[in-house]
Parts: C-alpha cells; structure tokens; sequence
C-alpha cells in the first residue's frame, strides 16, 4: 500500500467484514457500522460516488428545479446508501486504496468511492480540503477507541481521548482575538477548551457561539 500502510492497513482491519447498520446526513454524511462489539462512524466530506464515475456524474446532470449540482449529488448518495440498506447489501467485502480514491466494496460488488485531495475538475473546488474519517463510536472509553482517516490527502491515526477533529472554514482577526467558524465534533467545544492546531500553535476557547447555521 506504499505510503501511510499503517493508517491504511488498520482502516481495512475495521471495515472489511463490517455491516452499514444505519447512515444520516447533516451538512456531511456519516456511515455507521458495526463489526461484532464494535461501532464505528464513517464521516465523509470529500466528493463521492457509487459505480462508475462518468455514469454517476451523467446521472448528477439530470437537472431537478430547485437544485445544483452538489444538492443533487447528496441526492443520488442519499439514494444508494438506502438502496443498500433496504436489499441488506451493507457488508464491507474489500477495502481497495488506489492512486486518486478509496473503493470501499459493499455486497453484490457495489462500490463507493471517497477521493483523498481536491480534485482537479472544473467542478469542484481546487481549495477546498475533503477529509473523510472513520471514528470509533464503541462504548468503552480511552485509548482503545480510534480515530484514522484522510485530510487532505493526508492519511492520519489517533487515539479519540488524544484528538479532537476540528477543521476552519473561515478565521476573523478581532484585536487579540481570532473569530473562527469550524466543521467537525463541535459537540467537544466549551469554554477553557485548550486547542493545539496542526504547526504546534496553541489555543484556548473564550466563547462558543451557534454550532449549526
């Protein structure tokens, strides 16, 4: 598997085998499975698609009044995963990491792929950083619970009690203060919070505001 093999190889572990026991939508899809007394959620905000790609972006192209392109996608992504679960095809057989995705192989041979970076069509945002995780949901707490995913482009394994997975979308400098707004466990936010970012700059939560808008 060449780079990241570890973070990749782990990932194969939880999901191969696994059953997609439920999945919801709330700004990002989520995918939750179950492997024997484990439970896991699969956060996905990067683009997606079942099949082939030119015939799911010929089917994202059928124009719905009132809809873009990405409202119809989330449709279309909507729609397969509940026809996965209402003809029980919710086993994960194979987990395939190839140049540009990850195949993730559900029962009957269909296939959803999750891309790792921006892609370079016109279509999507160059700019923009996709992230998708699987982030274990397990009641047991501490360092047996695990967090491995890929943001932007970078494959990455903690431990949940050590992380918690927060991205910014937009930063306001306000005086000594920085106004951000963030996607990710917002449910983990609360004043006093101490929040280390990627380059080792340290933080600390004054004020939490509106979580969902």
């Amino acid at each position: 598997m060449g780079e990241y093999a570890v973070e990749k190889g782990n990932m194969q572990k939880l999901l191969t085998g696994a059953r997609m026991v439920e999945y919801c939508y709330g700004e990002i899809f989520s995918l939750w499975f179950q492997q024997g007394s484990m439970t896991f959620a699969l956060r996905v905000d990067a683009p997606c698609w079942f099949g082939e790609k030119s015939d799911w972006l010929e089917r994202a192209d059928v124009p719905i009044i009132g809809m873009g392109r990405s409202e119809r996608e989330d449709c279309l992504l909507a729609y397969e995963l509940t026809r996965l679960r209402y003809y029980n095809l919710i086993e994960v057989e194979k987990v395939d990491f190839l140049k540009e995705h990850v195949e993730i192989t559900f029962s009957k041979g269909n296939v959803l792929a999750i891309v790792y970076d921006a892609l370079s069509e016109a279509d999507y945002n160059e700019a923009y950083e996709y992230e998708w995780y699987l982030e274990e949901m397990s009641p047991q707490k501490g360092s047996g619970q695990i967090v491995v995913g890929c943001s932007g482009g970078v494959f990455f394994q903690k431990n949940i009690g050590e992380l918690c997975l927060l991205w910014v979308r937009d930063r306001l400098w306000l005086g000594s203060t920085y106004c951000v707004s963030v996607e990710g466990e917002v449910w983990r936010l609360q004043n006093g919070l101490e929040l280390t970012d990627e380059n080792g700059n340290h933080y600390v939560v004054e004020t939490v505001g509106m979580s969902h808008y």
